[in-house]
């Protein structure tokens, strides 16, 4: 069989360190990898030749590094006819290091990078080579890291579907610690939905729905990834971090990372995350009229949890919201008129927005700030409604028996409407909302059949904690990862053989 593998960042490793027993179950011929990173790449290609397997790489900075090629429009709308759905602005708005600023990462930088004639360049030249790539390797499957977040990995998806080539993509289910795959880019699974359409049909009992009535028991709804926010100034970390800048600026220079696309500008990344960034948080704080956590039991609220920006839950799953305090607004005219709406930043956007965006917010006259440090699992407690785009908060308040309406692409919204409502138009928003309050009923048993069907179609794998080892993470199972790898190829390898 031939397989391409589309990577970013550490997946490069983890699907290097599974080749071995991927070839075990079904036998590699052709093996393409897809990789962004350029630091690394030295790295990749000593794994690589520990495997025994012949594997051809293509290098992503080699298509952001190019200069002596113009645009050529005619070939750019020939790719579009063929390619685009139904346009190709896509490919480039997924990837925040090409669409967005160099410090995207780090702090809402919307200065492009780079001009829209580079961009243009960049989506041609990744087009031919990524082409003549499928063209080599020939793959009967090509198999993603993570749901498309750069340029490359969106062309791939694609060229695979213009050019029937199975294709899936990693994706965790943040439940626990399982992940899944998915044919599609926008966390649509028709396989949960099938499973899950007929635990409701048949009703019977085995040992996922047990599982998933185990879960429902559980007080937090924890998954392997989730970000942990500390609810005090970190001093002891800001200060190393603050010993550590001269020599990350100094390797970052000597390694020449600035030639790489996915790192470029990593040492004021370092710098913004860990010293300047935790500093602009404590000062936004103490500029910021938070509602106390004891008062809120005083104040009848729906509640909005921020997404970070830029990032994957808007600018793929809900693109159209974009621009959040816009959709603040409208939802804070869409409740009854005594009703406040509470919006809280997202852990993950510490000291990232200008305290003038907070003020924004502030300035709609039914919305009150609550401190990001807090537990969303208190504010959906005694929250009338919960309003999200495609975040995971919403499901945490369907558990906790609270009307959810959603604005993008969430597993959830296959749930009955009189738990959730997936609005289409701001316009229409008031009457949903009224609906959902008049007409909102908990079902449990569609809850646990939602569960069951995810946990049957899903393997556990500690992604974020162990394999891509991001720190500051929610760990759910601390077990040996070599048995998770292992089952986690035996689930692959049924994906795959369906490809045949």
């Amino acid at each position: 069989m031939n397989v391409v593998f589309v990577t970013h960042g550490d997946y490069a490793f983890f699907y290097l360190d599974l080749l071995t027993l991927i070839n075990q179950k079904f036998p590699l011929k052709q093996i393409g990898f897809y990789v962004t990173d350029r630091l690394n790449y030295p790295k990749y290609l000593r794994k690589a030749k520990h495997t025994n397997l012949d594997i051809e790489f293509l290098k992503e900075w080699e298509i952001t590094s190019f200069h002596e090629e113009g645009v050529d429009y005619d070939v750019l709308e020939r790719l579009e006819k063929e390619f685009g759905d139904p346009f190709l602005w896509n490919a480039l708005v997924v990837d925040r290091r090409v669409y967005n600023g160099v410090l995207t990462k780090c702090k809402q930088d919307y200065k492009p990078r780079f001009i829209h004639e580079k961009m243009l360049s960049i989506l041609q030249n990744g087009f031919k080579d990524i082409l003549q790539f499928i063209e080599s390797i020939k793959p009967d499957i090509i198999i993603g890291g993570f749901t498309p977040v750069t340029f490359g990995g969106y062309i791939f998806y694609l060229c695979a579907k213009a050019r029937g080539i199975k294709y899936i993509n990693l994706n965790p289910t943040k439940i626990l610690n399982y992940v899944t795959f998915s044919e599609e880019v926008y966390r649509q699974f028709p396989h949960i939905q099938k499973t899950y359409e007929q635990y409701l049909d048949e009703n019977k009992e085995d040992v996922f729905l047990d599982q998933s009535k185990q879960y429902l028991r559980t007080e937090d709804m924890k998954y392997d990834g989730a970000i942990i926010a500390f609810p005090r100034f970190p001093y002891k970390k800001w200060c190393t971090s603050l010993l550590k800048w001269p020599a990350v600026m100094g390797n970052y220079y000597f390694k020449r990372a600035y030639l790489d696309n996915q790192v470029k500008g990593y040492h004021w990344g370092y710098f913004f995350s860990n010293i300047y960034n935790p500093l602009k948080d404590k000062v936004v704080q103490r500029s910021l009229p938070y509602l106390p956590m004891e008062k809120l039991s005083q104040v009848e609220y729906v509640y909005y949890p921020l997404h970070t920006e830029p990032e994957i839950a808007l600018s793929i799953f809900g693109r159209e919201y974009l621009n959040q305090i816009e959709l603040v607004r409208n939802i804070s005219r869409s409740i009854p008129v005594t009703w406040k709406l509470i919006v809280k930043d997202h852990p993950a956007g510490v000291g990232r927005r200008n305290i003038r965006y907070y003020k924004k917010l502030l300035e709609i006259p039914n919305v009150i700030l609550i401190n990001h440090h807090i537990a969303s699992k208190h504010i959906i407690e005694k929250a009338k409604m919960v309003f999200t785009v495609s975040g995971f908060s919403g499901f945490e308040a369907i558990l906790k028996r609270r009307p959810v309406v959603t604005f993008g692409k969430t597993f959830y919204n296959i749930l009955p409407d009189c738990m959730v409502q997936n609005v289409q138009s701001l316009q229409g928003l008031p009457l949903v909302v009224k609906r959902l309050l008049e007409n909102y009923r908990y079902s449990e048993n569609e809850i646990i059949c939602l569960i069951a069907a995810i946990i049957k179609n899903s393997v556990p794998l500690n992604l974020y904690t162990q394999v891509l080892k991001k720190k500051g993470r929610v760990a759910i199972d601390t077990g040996v990862l070599d048995v998770q790898k292992e089952k986690f190829v035996d689930f692959l390898a049924s994906h795959v053989q369906a490809a045949r």
